[in-house]
C-alpha cells in the first residue's frame, strides 16, 4: 500500500499527516477474477435469511405464546433464536462461494514458499499497520516528538491464516489486516475485503517494496527488535540519537 497523490490529509500534533490507503475495492478486478468477484459480491448483497426468519419466528412465537397462556415473550425469544439459527444455516450455503484449487507441482511449490515466508512474518514480536505518516518540519514539534524526523500513526495489526467468511476452499490463505481492509493471499490472486465488498489483485499486478527503517519507539519495545540508540523525550536541537 502506497500513499496516493490525492490521499486524504489531516493535522496531528502540528504535522500534516497523509493517510496510506489503497484504492476502492470495486476497481480492483481483472478478467481472470471478474466472474469470481461478481459471484461473491452478488451473494453478499442478498438479504440475510437469518434476520428475516428470526423476526418472523419471533413475532409468530410471541402471539402463539400469548394465545396458549400468556408466555408470549418467552416463546417469542425462543422462536427468534430458532429462526436465527435456521436462517444462519441457509445463509451458510446461499451466501458463500466455493473456490477449489488443484495446483500443478510448480504452482504448489511457489505457493508453499509464500506461505512459509508468511509464517516467518507471523513470528515477529511486533506487527503494525501504518495508517498515516507526515514529515516533521519545525523545531517545536521535533522536540515534542523526541527528535523524530517523521510522525507515523501505527496500530497493531493481525496476521493469520484464515478464509473470509464468504468463501469455502481447500486452501487456507495467509491474511493481513491493513486498516479497514483485509488481504487474503489465495493461490491465484489477492482477495481484498473492505466491509461487505470484495476486490482482487492478480499477482502479475501486485508490487511490494521492502526497506529497513529506523524509528523512535515510545511504547514497549518488541522482544526481537534491535535497539540502535536512545534519545531524550524532549531533546535540544544539538542532541542526536546515540
Amino acid at each position: 500500500m502506497t500513499p496516493q497523490p490525492s490521499a486524504p490529509e489531516y493535522i496531528a500534533d502540528g504535522v500534516v499527516m497523509r493517510e496510506i490507503e489503497s484504492g476502492d475495492v470495486i476497481d480492483m478486478r481483472d478478467e481472470t477474477s471478474a466472474e469470481v468477484l461478481d459471484e461473491i459480491n452478488a451473494k453478499q448483497s442478498q438479504t440475510r435469511l437469518s434476520v428475516i426468519l428470526a423476526v418472523l419466528f419471533g413475532i409468530v412465537g410471541f402471539f402463539v405464546g400469548k394465545a396458549i397462556g400468556g408466555v408470549g415473550p418467552v416463546v417469542g425469544v425462543a422462536a427468534f433464536l430458532s429462526g436465527m439459527l435456521i436462517g444462519g444455516w441457509f445463509d451458510g450455503y446461499r451466501r458463500v462461494s466455493v473456490l477449489y484449487y488443484d495446483l500443478e507441482q510448480d504452482a504448489e511449490a511457489a505457493y508453499g514458499r509464500l506461505v512459509a515466508a508468511f509464517e516467518t512474518l507471523t513470528g515477529c514480536a511486533g506487527r503494525w499497520h501504518v495508517a498515516a505518516g507526515g514529515k516533521i518540519e519545525d523545531l517545536t514539534t521535533w522536540k515534542r516528538n523526541a527528535g523524530a524526523s517523521m510522525l507515523v500513526d501505527k496500530k497493531p495489526t493481525t496476521l493469520a491464516s484464515t478464509l473470509p467468511q464468504v468463501v469455502r476452499s481447500n486452501v487456507t490463505p495467509p491474511s493481513i489486516h491493513v486498516g479497514r481492509q483485509v488481504l487474503y493471499f489465495m493461490p491465484d490472486l489477492v482477495l481484498v475485503k473492505d466491509g461487505n465488498r470484495y476486490g482482487a489483485v492478480g499477482y502479475a499486478d501486485l508490487r511490494t517494496q521492502f526497506a529497513p527503517s529506523n524509528f523512535i519507539e515510545t511504547g514497549r519495545v518488541p522482544s526481537d527488535a534491535q535497539v540502535i540508540g536512545y534519545t531524550w523525550t524532549h531533546p535540544n536541537k544539538s542532541v542526536r540519537v546515540r
